[in-house]
């Protein structure tokens, strides 16, 4: 099915035509009024892991921006595919220094920017799990009692933040001492590692190694309900349900 929109909007603004795959479904019934719901549709074929695109694309158009983000002063600041690669590979190399693992992902705390990517594509990259943690959690909530159980279910080798003195509460409160935390803008007299740090580590074969052993079942990321009902619950994502689902 294709959604045709209008040529332009009301205030003269061109508007492209959306194309949605086939809606068709079938519905089965199950026990205890269970509905289950399948597409129609056979799912194409899909590559074993996210970043295997990032490397097609690297290679097919180098050049071509992935990335982009405001800064302050209204420019774009943006990195192309092939930039993206060799700065993934440079922290994919970081997290294997730091023997992270799924006992011991990554999280992330702030808002998305590109180091959120970059951090985010790196440990999927070399097959260590992340988690992007709700920023309310860290920057709303004065307790911090929901950021406190999320991190004693992750026990997280490495936490990023965008700045170091924005979450700087947070962090003291919650995060034990031991644990490395990388900030994007730090001023230096914290015990936090400078994002610059990390992006300036050399790329060894080891990155491709780690990245050749990544599977379909690898967990990608860990996403964590709202914890509306309780305590919020990480729920797996593997790198078959990113990849088959994009």
């Amino acid at each position: 099915m294709t959604l045709v929109s209008p040529q332009r909007t009301s205030d003269g603004i061109p508007l492209r035509h959306v194309a949605v795959g086939p809606m068709a479904v079938e519905v089965t019934a199950g026990q205890d009024g269970v509905r289950y719901v399948r597409a129609k549709a056979p799912l194409g074929p899909y590559p074993t892991r996210m970043t295997i695109c990032l490397e097609h694309w690297a290679a097919a158009a180098p050049d071509r921006v992935f990335l982009a983000q405001r800064a302050k002063d209204g420019s774009w600041r943006t990195l192309t595919y092939a930039e993206t690669l060799r700065a993934v590979r440079r922290l994919g190399q970081a997290i294997i220094d730091r023997g992270l693992s799924a006992e011991k992902p990554v999280a992330i705390l702030s808002a998305n920017d590109i180091e959120h990517a970059l951090i985010g594509l790196a440990a999927m990259h070399v097959g260590v799990p992340y988690a992007a943690v709700s920023p309310a959690y860290s920057l709303v909530t004065g307790d911090h009692d929901r950021l406190r159980r999320i991190i004693e279910t992750l026990t997280p080798g490495l936490v990023y933040v965008a700045d170091a003195e924005a979450y700087d509460q947070a962090i003291e409160a919650v995060i034990p001492a031991a644990t490395e935390v990388v900030a994007g803008a730090t001023d230096g007299r914290t015990r936090k590692t400078p994002f610059a740090e990390l992006l300036g580590t050399a790329a060894t074969a080891e990155v491709d190694s780690a990245a050749a052993q990544v599977c379909p079942d690898t967990i990608a990321k860990f996403l964590f309900t709202s914890g509306s009902t309780g305590r919020p619950k990480a729920v797996i994502n593997t790198q078959r349900m990113l990849c088959s689902n994009q």
